[in-house]
């Protein structure tokens, strides 16, 4: 996993991705890649898990904005995440 979010932070500063985009995480567990995110400098992001703990550990850390849902129904809006 530490790996996969190096990728991916990598991925975001080749691209140039802008401070501000919408991200979500889905299956955000404890929540590691909002931490990243938070620690790239992004500000605007928020995260989904299907799991009651994961939220109540998300919320504990400091990521309110972490909804329930699952990947078959994102309860999010369409055309609303960069």
């Amino acid at each position: 996993f530490v790996a996969r979010r190096a990728l991916f932070a990598r991925t975001l500063s080749q691209h140039n991705i802008n401070k501000k985009a919408l991200f979500v995480d889905i299956g955000v567990s404890v929540g590691t890649n909002l931490f990243m995110l938070q620690e790239l400098g992004y500000t605007n992001f928020y995260g989904i898990d299907s799991s009651n703990e994961a939220i109540s550990f998300c919320s504990q850390n400091g990521f309110d904005s972490v909804k329930q849902g699952d990947i078959c129904n994102l309860p999010i809006e369409n055309n609303s995440v960069d």
